[in-house]
């Protein structure tokens, strides 16, 4: 039911959501004949106006991106956890083939790691983050991919996790013994929630951060495309909710866990 809740607040809160029910409470208002009506209505249209060259977003990713530092390659671990969401589920079974999107790096980056650690253990966990398509495995994509790319290593694939919490809950089985951390491979934006959320499970992780949606601090630059301000903005925004609502549910072990 948590899930649910969480998906349908979401739903509802995405900043493209809002700045439609925004518009329509302008439109009534000023239907209606209050002053208040063509106030919003500015409000929303400067907002998007000044998302259609700036990368507002870039203020919220980069305090998360910038958290935690790729782990060396010389790192002595137990195993690698890789979280999903970098396919696009409901597309590869509707085409049958591999698709994926803006995440895709973190299962791009397994290639070169099981370079570094040919002998290492690999978790890959995730289903599908839509509540109206839970039939659909992620992690499916990801092993036929590896298959296709002639990968031969140790990999378990877990299919029921939807969310972050779910990753690290049901990978337990194989949360065996370990003084050594596993490597974890997520979004660089996902990284601080998905590390508290491990230490909670008492997981021993070090992060490998991949997918970077920002850029450095001082280096932001204007940047013309709307939609892709606004996706940015989305997944910032997004992230940020999801720590606090974490951290308010006891699902991590802080409120933005550090390295």
């Amino acid at each position: 039911m948590l899930y649910y809740a969480a998906k349908l607040f979401w739903f509802l809160m995405r900043p493209e959501q809002l700045c439609l029910v925004l518009l329509f409470f302008a439109w009534w208002l000023i239907r209606a004949g209050r002053r208040l009506g063509q106030h919003l209505l500015a409000g929303v249209i400067l907002f998007f106006a000044l998302l259609s060259v700036w990368p507002v977003g870039d203020y919220l990713l980069q305090p998360l991106e910038d958290r935690f530092q790729r782990a060396p390659l010389t790192t002595d671990i137990a195993g690698i956890i890789v979280l999903g969401g970098g396919e696009e589920a409901e597309l590869s079974k509707a085409r049958g083939t591999e698709e994926f999107n803006w995440a895709a790096e973190r299962y791009m980056a397994l290639l070169p790691l099981l370079q570094s650690y040919p002998q290492a253990k690999v978790l890959v966990s995730g289903a599908s983050g839509n509540p109206l398509a839970q039939h659909i495995s992620g992690a499916i994509v990801a092993e036929r991919w590896l298959r296709d790319a002639g990968v031969k290593a140790d990999i378990v694939f877990e299919h029921k996790a939807r969310n972050t919490w779910e990753n690290a809950s049901n990978l337990q089985p194989w949360h065996y013994q370990d003084p050594r951390p596993w490597l974890l491979v997520t979004s660089a934006f996902h990284m601080p929630r998905a590390v508290g959320v491990f230490r909670k499970r008492g997981w021993n992780v070090v992060a490998y951060p991949v997918d970077y949606r920002s850029f450095p601090p001082g280096q932001s630059h204007i940047n013309t495309n709307l939609s892709e301000n606004l996706f940015t903005l989305s997944v910032g925004l997004r992230e940020w909710v999801g720590l606090l609502a974490y951290h308010l549910t006891g699902r991590t072990s802080s409120w933005l866990p550090a390295p």
